[in-house]
């Protein structure tokens, strides 16, 4: 059978030729398992391609609200255990496009002229970037 994560590059792949063919890929994959936040995550990816910019930020907001809440921690982190500081670290590590994802979405509200939630992103990657650079991940 057909599983997430093919469907998921057929659509991507579809998406680099015709967003149009792809988009109800994409909607599929959400309509299957909306508790995906890879697929969500995609859909962000292709309308942000699409410099549709309105729908990338909705679709990764989606994304980030189906996520672990990490980036809530980013700047009490040291306040929290050493299993939630693993844990952090292992979503990072398993993660590895997770920066890209906030920084198109910023790039996102940029585009849309909310300069307010772009600037929190901004704070958000640099925070988790630091993190990255202290731990060595």
């Amino acid at each position: 059978g057909i599983t997430m994560d093919n469907l998921g590059w057929e659509a991507v792949e579809t998406s680099k030729k015709s967003f149009e063919k792809a988009e109800p890929l994409f909607l599929k994959i959400i309509d299957l398992n909306p508790e995906y936040p890879a697929g969500n995550r995609i859909l962000a990816d292709a309308y942000f391609r699409k410099k549709d910019y309105k729908n990338a930020a909705i679709w990764y907001e989606k994304f980030l609200k189906l996520s672990p809440p990490f980036i809530n921690w980013c700047e009490e982190i040291e306040t929290k255990t050493s299993w939630e500081k693993f844990q952090f670290r292992i979503f990072l590590k398993s993660t590895s496009d997770f920066e890209n994802s906030i920084d198109n979405l910023k790039k996102s509200y940029e585009n849309i002229n909310n300069q307010e939630d772009a600037k929190q992103y901004d704070s958000i990657i640099k925070c988790v970037k630091n993190y990255r650079k202290i731990k060595n991940i």
